[in-house]
């Protein structure tokens, strides 16, 4: 397994997660 890689993916997931979470968030709705 290429560790580069998986670095790569893991930080494409902590930019892309908190994105999609406040869109899909119950919060989206008070603001």
């Amino acid at each position: 397994m290429d560790m580069s890689l998986a670095e790569d993916a893991q930080e494409t997931m902590a930019t892309l997660a908190p994105d999609r979470f406040f869109f899909m968030s119950p919060y989206r709705s008070f603001t």
